[in-house]
């Protein structure tokens, strides 16, 4: 195993290397970066209000 980790550092760290010093690059990361807080919330909600039950205990008649 440690083989291969040490034959994957060897191929994968030049690229990463190159990858990480291009500006382009860097900021569709950092864009991503900024933008994963807001699209967790958004799915989590999301998954939350399309529960079955929630209909049923947030319905007009019960809140009224």
């Amino acid at each position: 195993m440690n083989k291969f980790v040490t034959t994957l550092q060897k191929i994968l760290m030049p690229i990463a290397n190159k990858m990480n010093k291009n500006n382009y690059i860097k900021a569709m990361r950092d864009g991503f970066m900024l933008a994963l807080p807001f699209t967790m919330t958004g799915s989590i909600l999301t998954a939350l209000a399309s529960m079955p039950f929630l209909s049923d205990i947030l319905s007009a008649s019960t809140l009224q």
